[in-house]
Order: C-alpha cells, then sequence, then structure tokens
C-alpha cells in the first residue's frame, strides 16, 4: 500500500522494494527519505537503485548497507537524510536477514505463538555524517508467520497531536488481524497478505480520524508451507 501525504503531486518520499538478489533469495525494503511531494520523490531512484546495486555486489546486507551510506555521504547525493529497513529472505533455509537503519521497527507476527517481536534499527539514519555502523540481524521464519515493514506516516497518526498510534498501536492490529485470518483445509497457511493490508490501513485510518499528514508505505509479507513468500504492497 502506498499514499502520498501530498495529493496533489502523487508521490512522496516513502517508498517499497521487491526484488531476488540471488537463487531463492528476495530483498524486501521499505524507506523513507526526507520531506514530501516531488522534493522528496527526486531522491527515491537515488537510493532505491543504488541500495540494488550495493546488494548484488556485497557478500552480506551490512555490507551492502554501509557501502550505499557511505557512498551518499561521500558524494552528498542526499538533502537531508533516509531511513530504511532491508531485509534479504532466504526460502531455502526460511530466514530473514536484515539491517534497520533508523527506521519503524518491522513487526513479525509468529503463526506458532500468536506473539508480535519487534525488528528494532540496528544502526543510524542513512545519509548522515560520519562512517556508518550496521549490524544486521537473522531471524527464522515459519509458515504462517506474517511480515509487516511500513514508514511513520502509520505510527504518527492520530485524532490529536498528542495522540498518537505508535508502534504498540499497530503490533496490535496485525496481532488482531493475523490472528484472526483461516488456515486453509490442508492445515498450511492461508492468510492473505491483501487481507492484512486493508486491515491494518482500515485502522490506521480510523484512529487517525483523517488526521493522516505524512507519506504511508506498507509491504507485509506471509511464509508459505513450502519456505515461498506472498507479498503486497506498492510504492513509488
Amino acid at each position: 500500500f502506498y499514499r502520498p501525504a501530498l495529493q496533489e503531486a502523487g508521490v512522496g518520499g516513502d517508498f517499497f522494494d521487491v526484488f531476488s538478489v540471488g537463487k531463492d533469495c528476495s530483498a524486501l525494503v521499505v524507506a523513507d527519505l526526507s520531506g514530501k511531494g516531488l522534493a522528496a520523490a527526486q531522491q527515491v531512484a537515488t537510493v532505491r537503485n543504488m541500495l540494488r546495486f550495493a546488494l548484488y555486489k556485497s557478500q552480506s546486507v551490512s555490507e551492502a548497507t554501509i557501502s550505499l551510506h557511505d557512498a551518499l555521504v561521500e558524494h552528498d547525493l542526499l538533502t537531508g537524510f533516509a531511513t530504511l529497513f532491508v531485509g534479504v529472505y532466504a526460502q531455502a533455509q526460511q530466514t530473514l536477514t536484515y539491517v534497520n537503519c533508523g527506521q519503524e521497527p518491522g513487526l513479525l507476527w509468529r503463526a506458532g505463538t500468536g506473539e508480535v517481536r519487534e525488528l528494532g534499527p540496528t544502526g543510524p539514519v542513512l545519509g548522515g555524517f560520519g562512517a556508518g555502523s550496521y549490524a544486521e540481524v537473522t531471524v527464522p521464519l515459519a509458515a504462517g508467520d506474517v511480515l509487516a515493514l511500513f514508514t511513520d506516516g502509520m505510527t504518527e497518526v492520530g485524532p490529536t497531536r498528542k495522540e498518537f498510534l505508535e508502534v504498540e498501536g499497530v503490533s496490535r492490529l496485525l496481532q488482531a488481524c493475523a490472528a484472526n485470518l483461516d488456515s486453509s483445509p490442508d492445515g498450511g497457511p492461508a492468510k492473505d497478505p491483501q487481507a492484512i493490508v486493508d486491515f491494518l490501513v482500515a485502522g490506521v485510518d480510523a484512529f487517525g480520524q483523517g488526521g493522516a499528514s505524512d507519506d504511508i508505505a506498507l509491504l507485509v509479507g506471509v511464509v508459505g508451507v513450502s519456505g515461498g513468500t506472498t507479498t503486497e504492497g506498492a510504492g513509488d
């Protein structure tokens, strides 16, 4: 799901990306560039394409993120900064290896327990001063697990400026939705990513009472029985 803050522009600085980085390995990305509208959207292509190149050429997610940050800083390519969550899903191992650069925590709903784990920051924002240090974390996944990645347009929404949904509110929405989706007849997960996207967006809009004022990008993935992943989302 993608919605810009400035409807007249039709674009913004938030985006998501999903692409292959090797045999049975897929990159899952959500990022937020400073600003809104066309000015922010102009920088999206720079970060998106440079990140792809870095992941293709690097041996790890951490190495790719450090390379991206250093290039952005050395060549002064950003006006402001960017937050980023980048994970590589390995289908055969059923693992997600991620780096979180000051982005909202990814939320991982566990099918086995019904609990939600936060995948919090592992390094600073991109494009800041000096060399960046970005640790990577690997988490095991299981069939039926649900991963939700999103920007702060979903958490910094509320009926007043003193009352926001925050990460805890999105986590509660995800838990309520994922736990109530039925399994397939053969016992495998049948959770529809689009249904989860629709539920989360409706919950955010209801809590905000029309008060959303920032770009929103949301990417949801569900781990399949054989280790495959289905995803829903969109962004520019």
